[in-house]
């Protein structure tokens, strides 16, 4: 894959919520709005609608603040679903298994 990140790679799939883990990992030291996880996760606003809701009820985002009418959420690295674990797959450095 043509500049893919080791975590797509290795998950071998472009599956909308994949591109949203991919994004928040590499941008774990910040909080984002959903327009701009939309845009750096290379999805559509309407696309990150329909799947936000899976995502925060398995809590792997958390809230951070409120800039205006924007709220700003971060990857949650102590969600039940294992984004911690997910997290440490991603920055990894072995090869991913083809």
């Amino acid at each position: 894959m043509e500049n893919a990140t080791l975590f797509m790679e290795f998950f071998g799939t472009k599956t909308p919520v994949l591109k949203v883990l991919d994004f928040l990992i590499d941008n774990e030291a910040f909080d984002h709005s959903k327009s701009d996880i939309a845009r750096g996760a290379g999805i559509s606003r309407a696309t990150l609608f329909n799947i936000w809701k899976v995502i925060e009820r398995n809590g792997v985002v958390v809230a951070t603040r409120e800039v205006g009418r924007a709220r700003m959420y971060k990857l949650n690295k102590k969600a039940p679903c294992g984004c911690k674990s997910v997290v440490a797959l991603a920055k990894h450095r072995m090869v991913p298994i083809r």
